[in-house]
């Protein structure tokens, strides 16, 4: 079933489709209201969880998926089908997100093997990139052919995962139930162990990297960055699927990287590079080479960064707030794109883009210097 909801076919292109109704400003406003109802939706999501059962809020994220892909294919009647389907498809991830994974570890304490459960997960893992890769390059091989054959796939693929969803048991044995008060105490405490000291010297390098890699990587930067070197809806499917080949080798070669550089230098690398793929974004277009540059580096750097950022939280906080201190920073990490998106739909529009780009650039550097120099200084005192 999780194979079959990781069917984006329509990640290289879809904002190509869109854009062939609604303006890049509508685009970006339509993309800020629709991260801002999915962040809002994440915080009563454990409660639904536990009202409906863990297998029917799986159930109703597919739904949601299903039918708000399948209404972007109705775009040519009106461009409403646009933004009903957009919302539909971000508030459906709100319902998905750790669901599956819940009830999977939830299923294995029921039968008393909870021990295998990293085994089980770290196995998916390594699965899971390749489906992405491949529906990845085949999306832009339909797109070839035919612009709505990429959603009638992805629409079909979130329909069987749905279709495969009615088999799940939903396990008596239920390890997390959702309070107003416990979840508020558990933020609480989730984000003063961010504040820990050995913890806080980290946070504001991984929250600017992780931020800026969202931002990238989860709506319309991306494709539009895509566009500006030269990509189309095929070619850029095509980028986006080797992007990520070079991903899965750097994540595999991570621990050697990590013990070599150590976190602090590994970080500052891991910025500076970052930093390096905006500049370019900002500097040049219209070519092909450039983009691929551009697009390796925020890639894989995104990846690189976040696994660094599980690590070090693993490292510094306690098993029994890990999740929540996990969740309070993608909280964080997901603000500025909602901010920004009907922003950068402007910028587009206006042909100032390539300042936003510059603008992260410079961020990104000012950051991980001035936070590198500060932690140098305070390890001499």
């Amino acid at each position: 079933m999780r194979i079959f909801s990781l069917g984006w076919f329509i990640i290289g292109n879809w904002l190509f489709f869109a854009l062939m109704f609604i303006s890049p400003f509508q685009m970006g406003v339509l993309e800020s209201i629709s991260f801002a109802i999915g962040m809002i939706l994440e915080i009563p999501s454990g409660a639904i969880a536990d009202l409906l059962g863990k297998k029917k809020t799986i159930q109703l994220g597919l739904l949601m998926q299903t039918v708000g892909i399948g209404m972007f294919m109705l775009a040519s009647w009106s461009p409403i089908f646009i933004w009903v389907g957009n919302i539909i498809t971000i508030g459906a991830f709100a319902f998905l997100s750790g669901s599956l994974e819940a009830l999977v570890y939830d299923s294995m304490v029921e039968e008393k093997k909870e021990q295998f459960y990293d085994y089980v997960a770290s196995r998916s893992s390594a699965i899971f990139p390749i489906v992405s890769i491949l529906t990845a390059l085949a999306g832009g091989i339909m797109w070839k052919y035919n612009i709505y054959l990429p959603w009638i796939a992805t629409t079909i693929a979130f329909l069987i995962a749905l279709i495969i969803s009615t088999k799940l048991t939903e396990p008596k044995v239920d390890t997390f139930t959702f309070s107003w008060k416990q979840f508020i105490k558990q933020n609480q405490v989730g984000l003063n162990q961010l504040m820990k000291p050995d913890l806080l010297i980290f946070i504001p390098v991984l929250l600017i990297l992780l931020a800026s890699y969202h931002m990238w990587n989860a709506g319309i930067v991306r494709i539009f960055m895509g566009e500006q070197f030269g990509y189309d809806g095929e070619t850029l499917s095509y980028l986006i699927s080797l992007v990520m080949v070079f991903s899965s080798v750097a994540v595999i070669l991570f621990h050697k990287i990590k013990k070599r550089l150590g976190d602090s230098t590994g970080l500052l690398l891991l910025s500076v590079l970052s930093a390096f793929g905006w500049l370019v974004a900002g500097l040049f277009d219209n070519n092909l080479w450039w983009g691929f540059i551009a697009f390796l580096l925020l890639g894989v750097i995104g990846e690189l960064s976040d696994l660094w950022r599980t690590t070090i939280v693993n490292r510094h906080v306690e098993s029994k707030y890990r999740a929540t201190s996990i969740s309070t920073m993608q909280f964080f990490i997901q603000i500025p794109y909602a901010v920004i998106a009907v922003f950068f739909g402007f910028l587009i529009e206006n042909n100032f883009v390539k300042l936003f780009y510059l603008g992260t650039f410079s961020l990104i550097l000012i950051v991980s210097l001035t936070s590198f120099i500060y932690n140098k200084i305070g390890s001499k005192e």
